[in-house]
């Protein structure tokens, strides 16, 4: 039988786990109090070393995030980030702030020695940020033994997805400072057979910052904030947002500027800033003002319109939507429409269960990009680049690769 309930003292912090059999007699002998099927906090009048086993009891087990330990993961080579110290709602606090807006992945890693076998321990750390607009942030732990046959320990790995609310924290605050929260995770793992662990925090598309984290009573005074609620307020938020852009636009199109002025003036503007960095800019100011559906549906809108009108700017360049071409897969499982962007992508610099190789991506919308094929080998997909940009070229509406 699992050790799978947890056992917190008086004040809420954790000090252990036991079997479920013995917490219903602890709550049945009056000796604790039930918190939820798989917790049960100790009363006061009783000492927790006489129910707690001794290799689960208190903070000994409890591998505490620190900033020092972790740097870095060498072979991730689009890491974003910084140590520092931080100036936060509850005092100055040295941090890992990493990640990007991008789609850089960032890694950092810690290998933790010296640990017991056959060992339940939990990883405990706070998170602030971490989320973005769109939904599409990506923020995982990483938990594997690192004495071992690397190739079985990754197989073996635990891994916790802590993006939105899909691994539960223990605590989930209002950062009074920043419009986010600040949560606390504890992350259980087993040593099995071994005494070293490496631990690795990966996050994508968001910034994202780590610290160590405080007793529990020490955010006692901040406001209770789940993720769900996070969203609900943000998207509020973005709503009304876009609704005061919808009326200044309504208001000048009353005033006599046309539509079609208007999306002018906006292509003109980007391209004085920089021709090269037009979509990027149109990207960010979609994700600041409007959530995800009006996104979706604001670059359907105008991609709508460049099909059937040509913008002149005033220096004699002509904007028009692009010849749609459909992209085959070698293997016949993927169809993709190309909307013009083509790019070569290592994928061993990649995570997740991609194969190992050389990817031909395709841009499929302005700002969405999607890997159609990987190849073994980086001429086999430059090759198929060239046939797929050639076929745009001459207008084609499909070539199978």
């Amino acid at each position: 039988m699992e050790k799978n309930v947890i056992v917190s003292d008086a004040n809420g912090r954790r000090i252990g786990a036991t079997y479920p059999k013995r917490a219903r007699g602890l709550v049945k002998n009056g000796r604790a109090e039930l918190i939820s099927d798989h917790e049960i906090r100790l009363l006061l009048t009783q000492p927790p070393a006489s129910f707690i086993d001794t290799e689960d009891s208190s903070m000994s087990k409890v591998i505490q995030f620190n900033t020092r330990e972790f740097d870095f993961d060498e072979s991730c080579q689009s890491n974003t980030g910084f140590r520092g110290f931080v100036t936060t709602a509850l005092g100055n606090e040295e941090v890992w702030e990493i990640g990007d807006w991008g789609w850089n992945w960032t890694q950092l890693a810690a290998e933790i020695k010296n640990l017991e076998p056959n060992t339940d321990y939990v990883f405990r750390f706070a998170m602030t940020l971490g989320h973005n607009d769109d939904g599409r942030e990506e923020s995982l732990v990483h938990v594997h033994y690192s004495d071992g046959d690397a190739k079985q320990a990754w197989k073996d790995r635990f891994t916790y997805c802590i993006k939105m609310s899909r691994f539960k924290p223990i605590l989930s605050k209002r950062d009074p400072d920043e419009d986010t929260m600040i949560r606390v995770f504890e992350l259980p793992f087993n040593t099995g057979e071994h005494t070293s662990v490496r631990i690795l925090i990966i996050s994508q598309h968001a910034i994202a910052r780590f610290s160590r984290a405080r007793a529990n009573e020490d955010y006692a005074s901040l406001e209770d904030l789940s993720y769900e609620q996070w969203r609900a307020r943000r998207t509020q938020t973005l709503a009304a947002d876009a609704l005061a852009r919808e009326k200044a636009k309504a208001d000048g199109n009353n005033s006599g500027v046309s539509m079609e002025d208007s999306i002018r003036e906006m292509f003109e503007n980007a391209m004085e800033d920089s021709r090269a960095e037009m979509a990027d800019m149109l990207e960010d100011r979609i994700d600041e003002a409007i959530n995800d559906s009006i996104s979706e549906f604001f670059s359907e809108g105008m991609e709508n319109f460049l099909a059937t009108h040509s913008l002149a700017l005033n220096d004699g360049t002509s904007i028009t939507t692009k010849q749609r071409t459909k992209v085959l897969s070698p293997d016949k499982k993927k169809l993709l429409t190309c909307y013009g962007g083509l790019k070569v992508e290592d994928t061993t610099r990649w995570n997740g269960q991609i194969p190992k190789g050389w990817a031909l991506a395709v841009q499929t919308r302005i700002s969405s990009w999607e890997s159609i094929y990987v190849y073994k080998t980086e001429k086999e997909a430059t090759d198929a680049l060239v046939a797929v940009n050639n076929a745009i070229k001459e207008g084609m509406s499909l070539i199978e690769l």
